[in-house]
């Protein structure tokens, strides 16, 4: 039987930075040795991403068209000029960038397990792999077809347009404790 989620759509920061601080703990079951070392360093890497990401507000984008992508130009350009002046961007674009390294991360580790666990040599094997290993946790596919479409759409879609931060949440959730029961901390 699926938990329920812990995460509403629009929780507060201080519950959701406990729920990333849970996940933390968990995270610290996962042993790390030479052949866990990389998954540990991406899975840890993805909390550190949530983290930040709900310190800084993250806010799914839930402007419709156009007006979405006029609000996205203008925070891009504003973070950009930041830059230039050896600035930090803005916490909006902060927001989006850890949102969406965490889960470039959450998407890695997925696959990185499904190899090891699963195997498959085509993308469709590891595919059908990945969504057997994740059963449970449909937001993992989420996830990982979020960040694909991120990596390949030219027009530079977000996936963090389609993936909530309670989404990320769930997806990364249901990571670790895969990670946690095959590869437990001795």
């Amino acid at each position: 039987m699926r938990r329920p989620t812990l995460f509403l759509a629009m929780a507060s920061g201080n519950l959701m930075l406990r729920d990333v601080r849970a996940l933390a703990e968990a995270l610290k079951d996962v042993r790390i040795d030479d052949e866990t070392v990389a998954l540990a360093g991406q899975l840890t890497g993805a909390v550190f991403g949530m983290q930040c990401a709900v310190e800084f507000e993250h806010r799914s984008r839930q402007v419709a068209g156009a007006r979405r992508a006029l609000s996205y130009r203008a925070e891009l350009r504003r973070s950009q000029l930041a830059l230039s002046r050896s600035e930090r961007p803005g916490r909006a674009w902060l927001a989006g960038f850890y949102f969406n390294s965490a889960l470039a991360r959450i998407a890695a580790a997925a696959d990185r397990m499904t190899k090891k666990l699963k195997g498959g040599r085509t993308l469709r094997e590891r595919a059908e792999n990945r969504q057997a290993l994740f059963a449970r946790t449909p937001e993992v596919e989420t996830v990982y077809q979020a960040v694909n479409d991120l990596k390949h759409d030219f027009e530079g879609r977000s996936a963090k347009d389609d993936v909530t931060i309670a989404v990320a949440m769930d997806a990364l959730r249901a990571v670790i404790e895969v990670a946690c029961d095959k590869w437990p901390r001795r």
